[in-house]
């Protein structure tokens, strides 16, 4: 008689699908630790050679947003940049921002939602921060209603 195996179960019962979850999770964890260390030596190679961090260019993400009732404001860091040396444009609903710094460019592209006017885009550069503020379209705009 054959005796099954309890790591490795033939039919994917409670235990199968444990096994399969647990894994699954021992992959991702793997990963994660993997591109975790990968970012540290690469911030510390940048750190010795470079004499500078310049991993806000990878591996974090520098831009956040703020939203009201009038529409969307995106601030993307951008520290040690010039104004001179920054690009934005938007495409199909996509902003995406381009800086050099040092020879080094760096490329951000985010999704605005489908509820914002890209033709009313205003943008401004300050102390190392990108501003960019996206109007919300007319209809998207909550109106208030009287009621009589």
């Amino acid at each position: 008689m054959s005796r099954q195996s309890p790591r490795y179960p033939k039919t994917p019962g409670k235990t199968g699908v444990l096994f399969l979850a647990r894994y699954v999770l021992e992959i991702v964890i793997m990963n994660r630790l993997l591109l975790t260390n990968l970012n540290n030596v690469m911030r510390n190679w940048d750190r010795a050679f470079l004499n500078e961090d310049y991993s806000y260019g990878r591996g974090k993400d520098p831009v956040t947003y703020d939203e009201d009732e009038d529409g969307y404001e995106y601030h993307v860091a951008l520290p040690g940049v010039k104004k001179k040396d920054v690009r934005a444009n938007v495409v199909d609903g996509v902003i995406t921002v381009e800086a050099k710094k040092d020879g080094n460019t760096v490329s951000k592209s985010f999704s605005v939602p489908d509820e914002a006017d890209v033709l009313t885009t205003l943008s401004k550069m300050e102390d190392g921060l990108l501003t960019i503020k996206v109007e919300k379209k007319k209809e998207a705009k909550p109106v208030e209603l009287k009621i009589s």
